[in-house]
């Protein structure tokens, strides 16, 4: 896609990280040769919401991020930008970075698309301005003024940052956001209207989203008036169609009702041209098809739009209406279509603010919120007059046109005095929506036939521009399946059902059924006729008498007796068939042309032949006497025939001519410059070099041609002598230069055969170097005995040689084998000697790799004496331990080569000692002292190291495989003594550590007898190591114990220990265990302290079976007796308890409902016999109780009464078996407080009126 469009128009959504937020029509223009010259893009409904509000999850559009990632520095200065968290247009929907994308890479792509589109410095500049400006403008907030009917900005700084971007006095701005100017009918003079903070917000957030749309449209123009500038032919258009998806959301506003309606026209168009207009086809050829069944939605476009009852109609109404509201547009809708009128409308009977349209994709409820304010799409006058005359020219211009718009339409106060003007409302804001071109053209106050034209209306007018480019096309659909929710590749995750449920909403089902029982391939009678009248050739048909429909029939008898072709259908103007007929066909008129063409083609193949053939002949026989002939001009001939009249090449002949006609041309030239050479050079043994070249070169040619003659075996004599001499010449210079005796030898005698003559200087060097040769030898056979070499050869590299120097002698033993004994004199005669050959300079090789030797000797000799090892290392590996070849390897580098091994062996068994003792490895000592004792080190303490650590790791086995206390301190007590860390160590430390610490915990349990988990845990742990301790067996025996026993148990040693938790703890445990086998017996109805149903009813003379059925039932009416056997003197107090309770519960409208509480508390204090009657009270009052807040109320009585009072014991159980009814788990806090009363006893007073509340 462009860059710069997705930049500008796209952003992350839920379901998609590059969502295009707004339709385009994209053209390819093609003129007559098929090429493409150029591009054309129409935007539609561009999503301007966005720019103030994203949903949860989702960015605004691409450019402001990447502008806030990729801007240098000077940039951020100049637009004052930070970071994206800093800006609330930004940062509301808690998404701003996305995972593998780079806003700053994405930014460079599109200043690149900006450069390649001709967008001049300039206009980039202001581009971002103005996307800077509007970040700028999102963090302007409001706040209400002192007399609450106003509004102002809150932070006047970020307000002058906005105003000097967008170009106009800061004053200004403020005054036209917080202020609306009207021109009232019969009034000259204009009035203000202070707006509210969230008035005021809205007018800021429709200037953003208007000034950003001014800004696409801008752009989409001027990418086209570079992809299109050579649209000045005639041409053939491709058009692309990409737009919005369907969309269903959890809170679906007026966005979504015009997105969802542009799908419903769009599949529309889809069922038209693909089920509609083909089964118009047939018709309209009065052939047998099938019908397709297909759900047809124009059932929901007049729901939407047909006059005058369509949803947008009405919206449109109301939106002129005085004291029309988004909940009155519904109230009329469901007036218009509710309670089952239409099949497509759904009246919501449970909210006053919500409809439901039954698209072709699904059901979408709509939320109504806003869909007045989002209509008028307004923004006010004031607000473009300001931007109309701005300092930055881009937005003044595009402001310009908008503003007289407005201005000429009425509305606003206009005119130089206008400085009102902010949007309707919040919705309004929010409500640009998708809105088209431009925003805000009139307001409220204008007349009503200049009425601006409606966002409803602006979305219809675009769209129906949009269908009549589409009708004008011959559609092709591409249907976009989105295999998962999650945005990931099918590959990873494909969701099933979605896939199924997108392919049936989009009909594709029954356009594979049209095409598969439909006729997709026709063709005209004519056009079938001309196509397949080669399957007639034997009777041709005269198409001027004979009509094409019927001579179109004969070709299908025709077909038909070859292949099936009764499902090929003869309409009224063309034959229409199928996919299998057409292929059939295809292949009968192939065979039928296929049997016509090949005739032809052999009868012309055959006669251009023959004339080729003719020709080839008479060019080949021209070759041939050419070649016979052997002679240069005739050659050239015939190969100039055959190039110019040959229509291929004629082998061999004609590549055999044209390498004899080469040859003989070179033939030729040789033999004339043989002549040439020999003529200047007869007599010449030492010619010139140019001469010398010459007679290379046409030696070597002749040489390549096999040529033979007089002249060519006297050059090639010639040449010979020549070379020779020059090479003899070569040689002894070479010998002077290498020292080489035998090759000076050599060359003296070739120079001699030669006749060099006398004085030759080549010659008198070479004997004299023979002379200082021979004197050298002296040297070298003294050299030779001083370094224990024989008088030739290598030397002999044993220690006890015959040649051994006496002064020197080599030990042979394994300690110290190699080490060299210098005796008196030895190191004077080997200096002595080096001293001689080098100050005389030998330089024949034998010389000079004997003095280096020496010299290496010497050096070893020396650094050995200092005990300089590395230096002998450094010296033996400089000279390749005697192997360099400019020196001979002598006794006695071999011997310090060997002592110097010796060394490294005796160190690699020091280092594998140290390596062994410090990771304490007996083997590896083991294996060390072996060698150490080989070559004769002083080890003993390694050995006593060894025996430490084989006696530690068996004592460490030992303890850990028994798993007892002491052997494991005996063996870390051995391991301490030589710090032995390994991983025994470790793991017989930590499992005394692991004893120590669950002997520890055995104490502790037996003492607490705390939960059986808590005991269980312990036990199994200690037995999962093979703990064994008369502690352990104690703790086993407790665990053999049921539930009852014990709980028992530790009830004992709670109550040794007084903890009070505890023991309420488990006592309620053991209740548990009581109430699981007798539980049952405990129905609260059946408690002895209860009266019966006759009992509590007797004395009533009506409703008395009610009574007895609502005994224990909520009622708000006052008791009129006890529900309790008690005593008649407290029956009175009975029923005033019960009717404080209800006052404290709100059943009963009564004065300081605290107060009655603490009255019930006190009472039930101070009478023991009243508790129980209290207790049932409050179930009573809490049972099938409607109000929830009544049950709140009582849940807090019976709480304080849990607090103040216990019941009595007669009455404990039932009252426990209620609170376990009602919240079984272990953890039931009434159970717990129960307990708790019954174990401490009443309280002495009631609790205060502050411990009443905190209930």
């Amino acid at each position: 896609g462009n860059p710069i469009l997705e930049a500008f128009g796209n952003a992350k959504t839920v379901r998609n990280n590059n969502s295009s937020r707004f339709g385009k029509w994209m053209e390819v223009h093609f003129d007559k040769h098929s090429k493409i010259v150029g591009c054309k893009v129409i935007s539609y409904l561009l999503e301007k919401s966005r720019v103030a509000f994203q949903a949860g999850l989702e960015r605004n559009f691409h450019i402001f991020y990447q502008l806030l990632a990729g801007a240098d520095d000077k940039m951020r200065e100049e637009l004052y930008l930070t970071a994206p968290e800093d800006f609330s247009y930004l940062n509301q929907s808690g998404c701003i970075h996305l995972d593998g994308v780079n806003d700053h890479e994405e930014f460079q792509d599109t200043l690149a698309a900006m450069e390649k589109l001709n967008f001049s410095s300039e206009e980039r500049a202001v581009m971002f301005r103005i996307v800077a400006a509007i970040l700028h403008m999102g963090n302007v907030t409001f706040k209400a003024t002192n007399d609450g009917n106003g509004s102002a900005v809150d932070n006047p700084d970020t307000l002058e940052v906005a105003a000097y971007l967008l170009g106009v006095r800061a004053d200004l701005l403020h005054e036209n956001l917080v202020t609306r100017r009207f021109q009232g009918a019969g009034r000259s003079s204009a009035y203000s209207v202070p707006l509210t903070p969230d008035k005021a917000r809205d007018g800021k957030d429709s200037l953003c989203q208007t000034l950003y749309g001014f800004m696409f449209n801008w752009i989409v123009k001027k990418v086209n008036a570079v992809l299109s500038a050579g649209l000045n032919m005639p041409t053939t258009v491709v058009g692309v169609l990409d737009i919005f998806g369907f969309e269903i959301f959890q809170k679906n506003s007026f966005e979504q009702l015009c997105i969802n309606f542009a799908n419903e026209k769009l599949q529309q168009h889809f069922n038209s041209h693909t089920f509609k207009l083909e089964e118009a086809v047939y018709q309209s050829e009065k052939i047998k098809f099938t019908h397709v069944e297909f759900i047809d939605n124009q059932i929901v476009l007049d729901l939407v739009e047909k006059k005058p009852n369509g949803i947008f109609c009405v919206l449109d109404e109301e939106i002129v209406m005085p004291k029309a509201t988004d909940y009155t547009f519904v109230q009329k809708l469901n007036q218009h279509f509710g309670a089952n009128k239409h099949e497509r409308f759904k009246q919501n009977l449970r909210a006053n603010n919500k409809f439901t349209v039954v698209h072709y994709a699904g059901d979408v409820e709509y939320e109504v919120e806003g869909f007045l304010d989002k209509n008028k799409d307004t923004l006010y006058s004031g607000l473009l007059e300001l931007m109309s005359i701005s300092e930055v020219p881009f937005i003044s211009e595009i402001f310009t046109e908008a503003f007289k718009a407005s201005v000429g339409g009425g509305g606003d106060a206009g005119g130089g005095a206008a400085r009102g003007g902010a949007a309707a409302g919040r919705g309004g804001a929010r409500g640009g929506a998708r809105g088209g071109a431009a925003a805000g053209a009139g307001g409220a106050g204008g007349a009503a036939k200049s009425r601006k034209i409606s966002l409803g209306g602006q979305f219809k007018e675009s769209l129906n521009q949009l269908m009549d480019t589409l009708n004008s096309t011959e559609p092709h659909y591409i249907r976009c399946i989105k295999p998962n929710d999650s945005k990931q590749p099918a590959s990873v995750k494909f969701t099933g059902m979605n896939v199924l449920r997108q392919l049936r909403y989009a009909g594709v089902f029954e356009a594979v059924t049209i095409r598969q029982t439909g006729y997709p391939f026709r063709l005209k009678h004519e056009e079938f006729y001309k196509r397949y009248k080669a399957m007639i050739l034997d009777n041709p048909i005269d198409t001027s008498r004979v009509p094409y429909k019927d001579a179109c029939r004969k070709i299908i008898d025709a077909m038909h007796k070859k292949k099936d072709m009764s499902d090929v259908q003869i309409g009224q103007t063309m034959v229409l068939y199928r996919a299998i007929q057409y292929r059939e066909m295809e292949l009968l008129r192939n065979v039928a042309l296929s049997k016509t063409v090949t005739v032809v083609q052999a009868w012309a193949r055959a006669w251009k032949t023959k004339g080729m053939y003719a020709r080839m002949s008479h060019i080949r026989e021209h070759l041939r006497r050419a070649m016979n002939a052997r002679q240069l001009d005739p050659l050239n001939s015939a190969i100039a025939y055959h190039d110019n009249d040959g229509e291929f090449e004629i082998v061999p002949e004609y590549r055999d001519t044209v390498a004899l006609r080469d040859l003989v041309a070179e033939e030729i030239r040789v033999a004339r410059v043989l002549k040439e050479v020999l003529s200047a050079l007869r007599g010449v043994v030492d010619p010139a070099p140019d001469q010398l070249k010459k007679l290379d070169d046409i030696v070597k040619a002749a040489h390549a041609i096999n040529f033979s003659s007089a002249d060519a075996n006297e050059a090639f004599a010639l040449h010979e002598l020549i070379h020779a001499r020059i090479q003899t010449r070569k040689d002894l210079v070479k010998a002077v230069e290498t020292h080489d005796e035998a090759l000076l030898n050599k060359a003296l005698a070739e120079a001699d055969r030669l006749d060099f003559p006398n004085g030759e200087p080549s010659v008198v060097a070479a004997e004299q170097e023979l002379a200082r040769i021979a004197e050298e030898k002296q040297h070298i056979a003294i050299l030779r005995a001083s370094l224990s070499m024989p008088p030739e050869g290598n030397a002999d590299m044993d220690f006890t040689t015959p040649y051994l120097n006496q002064l020197i002698t080599i030990s042979t033993e394994v300690a110290t084998n190699g080490e060299v004994i210098l005796y008196e004199g030895a190191w004077e005669e080997l200096e002595a000697t080096y001293s001689n050959a080098l100050n005389f300079g030998c330089l024949t090789v034998e010389g000079s790799r004997l003095v280096e030797s020496a010299s290496v000797v010497l050096h070893l000799r020396s650094a050995i004496g200092q005990d300089d090892w590395d230096q002998v290392e450094q010296i033996l590996l400089g000279c390749k331990r005697g192997d360099a070849e400019t020196l001979y390897k002598t006794v006695e580098i071999k011997a310090a080569h060997d002592q110097l091994n010796l060394r490294a062996k005796k160190a690699d068994v020091q280092a594998a000692l140290d390596t062994a003792a410090q990771a304490f490895d007996p083997n590896a000592l083991a294996m060390a002292l072996d060698k150490a004792y080989t070559l004769g080190m002083e080890v003993e303490s390694y050995q006593v190291l060894m025996d430490h650590i084989n006696a530690t790791q068996a004592a460490l086995a030992d303890g850990i495989n028994s798993v007892e206390q002491e052997k494991l301190d005996y063996a870390i007590d051995l391991a301490d003594q030589i710090a032995y860390p390994l991983d025994d160590y470790v793991q017989g430390k930590a499992l005394r550590d692991h004893l120590v610490q669950l002997a520890a915990e055995l104490v502790d349990v037996l003492e607490n007898m705390p939960d059986k988990e808590i005991m269980e845990d312990l036990h199994q742990r200690a037995n999962s190591i093979g703990m064994h301790t008369e502690d352990l067996n104690t703790l086993d025996g407790f665990l053999q114990l049921d539930a009852e026993g014990l709980a028992k148990a530790q009830l004992k040693s709670a109550l040794r220990r007084k903890d009070h938790d505890r023991v309420i703890q488990i006592n309620i445990r053991l209740k548990e265990i009581f109430f699981q086998m007798f539980g049952n017996q405990f129905v609260l109805t059946q408690c002895g302290r209860m009266k019966t149903t006759s009992e509590f009813a007797k004395g009533k003379i009506f409703g008395k079976e009610k009574i007895k059925q609502h005994m224990m039932n909520w009622n708000k009416s006052p008791l009129h007796t006890a529900l309790t056997r008690i005593p008649g003197l407290y029956n009175k107090d009975a029923i005033i308890i019960n009717k404080n309770m209800l006052g404290f519960m709100g059943d009963k409208v009564m004065s300081y409902p605290d107060m009655l509480a603490q009255e019930i508390i006190e009472k039930a204090i101070q009478f023991p016999e009243l508790r129980d009657e209290t207790y049932i009270q409050v179930i009573k009052q809490m049972t099938n109780n409607p109000n929830p807040e009544s049950v709140q109320k009582g849940d807090r009585l019976l709480k304080l009464c849990l607090f103040s009072f216990p019941p009595s014991p007669e009455f404990e159980n039932f009252l426990e078996i209620f609170f376990r009814n009602k919240d079984p788990s272990p953890d039931n806090p009434y159970r717990r407080q129960l307990h708790n009363i019954v174990y401490s006893g009443p309280v002495a007073t009631p609790p205060s009126l502050d411990i009443t509340n905190s209930f």
